[in-house]
């Protein structure tokens, strides 16, 4: 296979530390490859383990006093083993063909330390890979690598062909991305779902994990909230750990986000319906306007062309389509090209980005709903079964955003997005990969902003459709604090956005965008050099290859070779000391005279053949190529020997 999505070779996971982190990553074939010469190796390796074991047991036993056949016979198969199956089948044979306890107890000792390098030995073969395997996670190859092409949020297109594509390109690719968060928060961030689940296994976490106040006070002042707030805290989300953005310790960045939100009381904001302006285009004879004030609504440039939030035309409803519609507002620290309004004092909180949600909720259920954003407490007159509708024309749900981003021990203030800006300027204690990094953490964050996930998913993000009983507007009713069922899912997409938009950065995918059009053609590479650098740093996971540590790697072959060394060389060494210290000779002897080959010199000379030469070495007769049978001897009397 060729390594087309990822890095293959050796590269550090640094998560792990440099020397555990060691990571040689392979396509799966030359994985099994690797994989079955280890198990070979380890086999190899083993047998020669088993040489020393021997030897030792061997030498130990040894002795210059007279012993019985047991004792020769054990010392003969001790250094002659070719397996330890094999010694330990003939140790109880030995002890089978005498059948007397003592020899049960002397066979023992043989016996269970074959056994136990058979098993060890065993286990060892089987869980070679697994020792050597480091699990999934790879390096993305960022051969194309950086982010979509952006345009100006005041551009106009009407004659502006290259921005056209440009805006094209940008919105059909980020509804794909969004679209995947979305499915994927509903697989992997539901609480009573397995994330193990195989669709979960795509990012270094499965999940994000944050804390959440179901109860917590309502961050606007009581005159304009409608019950307490729920508040989600991510904590420290480390840009490696969490995020796979690879780098040592020192050089990560981690970030925080803080939501707080609560249902409104919007009909305080309103003078119910109005006429509607002349002056107004588009307008319909007769219709009639409501327009809710929760502070004027701005310019791209920061102008203010409107004293109301929101507005809705009375006729407008009888269009409708879909049962449920979003409205949005949005005000950023430190940014008003992004802003759309200015928000009142009742929904001012400092150092915070505020969302105003306004949801038209045209569903009839079939009991009262009292959930302060989703309420349905009208009820059709005459309608049997009984059927409910919302309350009122339009709901709303505000949320104070905060951020934070950390180098080490070093925070930025808990403010709104626009408010920490990756520069250089304003962060001049860190180095240059770790600005690459903020950039790009700061990057993923800004794209899994709640402004925008409403934006292209709209609708879609609601749990509230999983209780509607067709494409009809006909729905089961919602339980009372179903809101905060609905902002916990808006924050756990924004999470799955982050995880995503960050191996985007590194892979971007190829997204059909019309045909003959890809949204690679779109792509924006990072000119920074510390940012082109991370496009070959963003891990990610997948079974398409194997991944291997240095560090086991090298123990196991080094281990296996001192091993082989050591049998090789240990009869040797002891040799060579004993014949030094002039202890223990006999031994040495021993060890020489139980070898195969000295035994066979020993039966031909006990039937008078020889001369033999080489007593210390290898035998051979002093005559060369002396011819001679052992069989033949051996024959004379043997049928009337025969069974005995």
């Amino acid at each position: 296979m060729v390594c087309q999505d990822v890095h293959c070779g050796v590269w550090i996971n640094w998560n792990k530390g440099r020397y555990f982190g060691s990571t040689v990553t392979l396509p799966q074939e030359s994985g099994f490859i690797l994989i079955a010469f280890l198990a070979l190796f380890v086999r190899f390796a083993g047998s020669h383990l088993w040489g020393v074991v021997c030897f030792t047991i061997h030498q130990i036993r040894a002795t210059s006093s007279d012993q019985d056949d047991f004792y020769h016979q054990t010392q003969v198969l001790l250094r002659n083993a070719s397996s330890e199956s094999s010694v330990l089948w003939n140790m109880t044979m030995l002890w089978w063909s005498r059948k007397r306890g003592n020899i049960f107890l002397r066979c023992l000792p043989v016996v269970l330390v074959s056994a136990l390098h058979v098993t060890a030995l065993g286990a060892a073969g089987l869980l070679s890979s697994r020792f050597i395997t480091v699990g999934d996670v790879a390096v993305a190859k960022g051969s194309i690598c950086g982010w979509m092409a952006e345009i100006s949020t005041n551009a106009d297109l009407t004659n502006d062909t290259i921005g056209t594509d440009t805006a094209n390109a940008l919105l059909v690719a980020g509804r794909w991305t969004y679209k995947k968060s979305l499915t994927y928060s509903h697989t992997c961030y539901r609480e009573h779902l397995e994330t193990r689940n195989s669709l979960c296994q795509l990012y270094t976490q499965p999940r994000i994990e944050s804390s959440v106040n179901m109860s917590s006070t309502c961050p606007f002042t009581k005159e304009i909230c409608d019950s307490s707030a729920i508040s989600i805290d991510t904590g420290f989300i480390d840009s490696d750990i969490h995020l796979g953005i690879n780098s040592p310790k020192q050089d990560r960045i981690s970030c925080r986000k803080v939501m707080t939100c609560a249902p409104l009381l919007g009909e305080r904001y309103t003078d119910g319906w109005l006429p509607f302006p002349e002056e107004l285009p588009n307008a319909i004879p007769n219709d009639t306007l409501k327009s809710y004030y929760f502070g004027p609504s701005t310019s791209p440039d920061g102008l203010i062309y409107s004293n109301s939030t929101f507005s809705i035309g009375n006729f407008s409803n009888y269009f409708v389509q879909i049962p449920y519609d979003f409205w949005l507002a949005k005000s950023f620290v430190a940014n008003t090209s992004e802003s759309t309004f200015l928000p009142i004092e009742d929904l001012s909180v400092r150092d915070s980005d505020i969302f105003i949600i306004g949801l038209r909720n045209m569903a009839s259920y079939i009991s009262e709903v009292k959930d302060p954003w989703f309420n349905a407490s009208y009820r059709i007159p005459e309608s049997n079964p009984p059927l409910f509708v919302a309350t009122n024309d339009l709901s709303f749900m505000a949320c104070a955003a905060q951020y934070q981003f950390c180098s080490n021990s070093d925070c930025s203030p808990l403010t709104g997005l626009y408010g920490i800006t990756p520069d250089r300027q304003q962060n001049p204690k860190l180095s240059p990969i770790q600005l690459a990094v903020f950039q790009l953490l700061w990057k993923a964050v800004w794209a899994s902003q709640l402004s925008y996930t409403i934006l292209l998913l709209r609708e879609e993000l609601l749990l509230a459709q999983d209780y509607q009983w067709d494409r009809s507007f006909m729905s089961a009713p919602l339980p009372d604090n179903h809101w905060k069922n609905e902002i916990w899912n808006f924050h756990n997409v924004s999470l799955a956005l982050l995880q995503r938009r960050v191996v985007e950065f590194a892979s971007p995918p190829d997204v059909r965008v019309r045909p003959g059009v890809s949204s690679l053609q779109h792509i924006v590479r990072p000119e920074l050099p510390e940012l082109l650098k991370l496009c070959n740093a963003v891990k990610i996971r997948t079974t398409a290859y194997s991944n291997f540590s240095v560090l086991a790697l090298v123990l196991t072959i080094v281990g296996g070779l001192l091993i082989i060394g050591l049998n090789l060389t240990l009869s040797t060494v002891v040799e060579w000391a004993q014949k030094r210290s002039r202890k223990y000779l006999y031994k040495r002897l021993e060890w020489i005279e139980t070898s195969d080959l000295h035994l066979h010199r020993m039966a031909c000379e006990g039937r008078g053949i020889g001369p033999w030469n080489g007593r210390e070495g290898i035998p051979r007769m002093m005559v060369a190529e002396q011819r001679f049978s052992l069989s033949g001897l051996s024959l004379k009397g043997w049928p009337s020997g025969a069974g005995s």
